[in-house]
């Protein structure tokens, strides 16, 4: 299973085209997520399992 760290970038894999950031690891090892598409709007995930998830290049 991968592993990620808070701060880390990754895509979600419903949304390749979309960075998020990880902004929490809950723990039964499912993470939130976020993104900031504005400086006052933010999408955010909660509860993301890892193979949801794919480290950003």
């Amino acid at each position: 299973m991968k592993a990620f760290e808070v701060g880390q970038l990754v895509r979600l894999a419903t949304h390749p085209e979309m960075v998020f950031e990880i902004v929490e690891i809950h723990g039964d090892r499912s993470y939130q997520i976020q993104l900031h598409a504005l400086e006052s709007q933010h999408l955010s995930y909660d509860n993301v399992p890892a193979e949801m998830l794919r480290a950003k290049e």
